[in-house]
């Protein structure tokens, strides 16, 4: 995650523009995710106090658009199926559930996809976006964390086809 979120800062840095939040992702995301782990054990799936701020301006909404004289039964139904209900018949969404990369899908495990996600020839180890030449090159900078003269080549000769 470290070397992913750096990455992501780095090119943003070199090539477009340096702004709080990629910043912010190139940065404290993996502070926080590490401390997070070292401190409780798991990872950024944990409900924080900001997930709790959330939760209330929910609430609070909900209560915005009941009615008045039915206001606090709507209320505790709603908080009954949410937190009782719900996770007695299995939909515990509060349990941390280790995911074990679900998050990544099956079909980029096949020959068919590339591990981006985009249909590629079986035949070949990436799709046509990956395997372009300018992914080399946008690695090649990020890797020397500057930009390379491939790079300004590049510039150059889209600015001329304008």
């Amino acid at each position: 995650m470290q070397t992913c979120c750096t990455n992501f800062f780095r090119v943003h840095a070199l090539y477009l523009a340096a702004k709080p939040t990629t910043w912010t992702i190139g940065h404290v995301v993996p502070a926080h995710a590490r401390e997070l782990h070292q401190s409780l054990g798991v990872g950024l799936g944990m409900n924080t106090m900001e997930g709790r701020e959330a939760k209330h301006v929910v609430l609070a909404k909900f209560v915005h658009n009941t009615h008045v004289s039915d206001r606090w039964r709507q209320v505790f139904k709603h908080e009954f199926i949410s937190l009782i209900w719900l996770p007695e018949n299995g939909c515990d969404t509060r349990a941390y559930k280790y995911s074990g990369g679900d998050y990544i899908p099956k079909r980029c495990g096949t020959p068919e996809f590339c591990h981006c996600g985009e249909k590629k020839d079986v035949h070949k180890n990436k799709c046509n976006f990956c395997s372009d030449p300018m992914q080399a090159i946008l690695a090649h900078s990020v890797k020397n964390r500057k930009i390379v003269d491939a790079a300004r080549e590049l510039w150059v000769e889209w600015q001329i086809s304008l």
